[in-house]
């Protein structure tokens, strides 16, 4: 049975038992309190006549009749009629009844007369009354049926009202408890028809807007280690290849360097054949370290961790390359935390920042401020975290570099190998961390890496990013 109508049936039925027995409640509450107003009208009216001292007459008994809504008989000695409004064949069983029924506190109670049914009042009459010993009216029940059942209709007709307004109400609330809930299946269908990038719709219901929060969460850690898998499997790959490379590449280069290097010693530099061996060489040189970057972003190095102030390590790389940027007009401003420790290798930290830092320089080909930040933040789980930001004001990513830009070989500059950003983002997931490149809103860009406090994670640690950055 579907959620909705496990809901729904258990509360109509619960539903129309409850207005069932609160009409039969109302029912029985509003007949006897007809009854009491009818014996109280009466009984007052009964009390005045006996203690009045009329003479019963015809016409009297009309006047009664009329005022009162009810037949009236006044019995003699013995349970005879002395005068009577009723019809001469019923008015002697009525008078047999009133005079054995007659009391000094006149109470209301059913009987039938003949073929009809009627509340009756009897009253005994005071001795000075003789020889009329008691008073009786007989009050017919088809008027008060009639009203009774005009009343239960209503009650019944307003029970029923109420009945199919609860019953939408209990509609409208269950629809809005179970289409969240079928909206949510689809979207588990949609995930695993492979659509990592789906988000399922908020509901209004802040539980069930949690759960869809949730479900999206798992999605985007889902994808993430998808892409974490995709991109180990596509290193093991390229490991094999590259060790091959290195291998069949390297003896070759190596000759030909010795045979460029013994060439140029005969030849002057600034001669064709000794500018041309310089220039082999140095094409020589830049395939070495293509090939060094190669093996480096494919196959694991052991770390060897140990406390390092990533604060003072960079100020020790921005002493380094210092001397450098002033050449080419750019200055380097730091917001450095003191201290901000980390759990690390020291030579790859240095290897990332140093990569990071000639990245934003390479960015600004004019020249200008890189702004180096570091700070101590949240890791969102009540963990703490250094935090690494880099600024630099260059021209920023293209939506194909914020796409790409952590994936081994991927270059936009003419003379890179593809591999700096690749082997930063593998550094930090190797500490634990994770890195983000986001473009700034007034140009240039910035890259963000987080490490954790204290022992670093076995397993990387990645953020949802939106459309307009690239994580690893």
């Amino acid at each position: 049975m579907r959620l909705y109508w496990r809901i729904v049936f258990p509360f109509a039925l619960g539903l129309v038992a409850l207005v069932g027995a609160g009409t039969l409640m109302a029912t029985w509450v509003l007949a006897r309190d007809a009854d009491r107003r009818l014996e109280e009208h009466l009984g007052a009216a009964a009390e005045r006549i006996a203690h009045g001292g009329f003479a019963f007459t015809p016409a009297l008994l009309a006047q009664l009749k009329v005022a009162v809504a009810a037949d009236v008989v006044v019995v003699g000695p013995g349970g005879t009629v002395i005068t009577s409004t009723l019809d001469e064949r019923v008015a002697e069983e009525a008078a047999a009844l009133a005079g054995r029924s007659a009391s000094g506190t006149p109470r209301l109670a059913a009987a039938r007369v003949g073929a009809s049914g009627y509340r009756v009042l009897s009253i005994a009459m005071p001795a000075e009354a003789a020889p009329v010993q008691a008073l009786a009216f007989f009050a017919p029940l088809a008027p008060l049926d009639a009203a009774r059942g005009r009343l239960v209709s209503t009650l019944v007709l307003m029970a029923l009202a109420g009945l199919l307004l609860m019953l939408a109400w209990g509609h409208f609330v269950t629809r809005s408890i179970t289409r969240p809930l079928d909206r949510l299946v689809e979207s588990t269908r949609i995930v695993a028809g492979g659509d990592l990038a789906h988000t399922t719709a908020r509901p209004r219901i802040p539980e069930l807007a949690a759960l869809a929060e949730a479900f999206d969460q798992m999605i985007a850690k889902i994808a993430a280690s998808e892409a974490r898998l995709v991109r180990s499997e596509r290193l093991a790959a390229m490991g094999q290849i590259a060790a091959t490379v290195a291998h069949e590449v390297r003896n070759p280069l190596t000759a030909m360097r010795m045979l460029a290097q013994l060439l140029g010693r005969h030849h002057a530099d600034r001669t064709v054949p000794g500018e041309a061996c310089t220039k082999i060489i140095g094409e020589i040189d830049r395939l070495e370290l293509l090939v060094q970057g190669l093996l480096a972003a494919t196959h694991d190095r052991p770390m060897r961790r140990a406390p390092v102030d990533l604060s003072r390590l960079v100020q020790e790389i921005s002493a380094l390359v210092g001397e450098q940027f002033r050449h080419r007009g750019i200055v380097v401003t730091e917001d450095l935390a003191a201290p901000a420790r980390v759990d690390a290798d020291p030579d790859r930290l240095k290897q990332l920042v140093l990569n990071l830092l000639l990245n934003a320089a390479d960015a600004m080909p004019s020249g200008g401020t890189i702004t180096i930040v570091t700070r101590r933040a949240d890791g969102g789980d009540g963990s703490a975290r250094i935090e690494l930001t880099i600024t630099d004001e260059g021209t920023g990513l293209s939506p194909l570099a914020q796409a790409r830009a952590f994936e081994p070989f991927f270059t936009t500059k003419p003379e890179g190998a593809g591999l700096g950003l690749a082997l930063c983002g593998r550094t930090a997931e190797e500490h634990g961390g994770g890195m983000r490149l986001q473009n700034r809103p007034d140009g240039g860009a910035v890259a963000t890496v987080w490490l954790p406090l204290g022992p670093a994670g076995a397993g990387a640690r990645l953020e949802p990013a939106p459309l307009e950055e690239a994580i690893v």
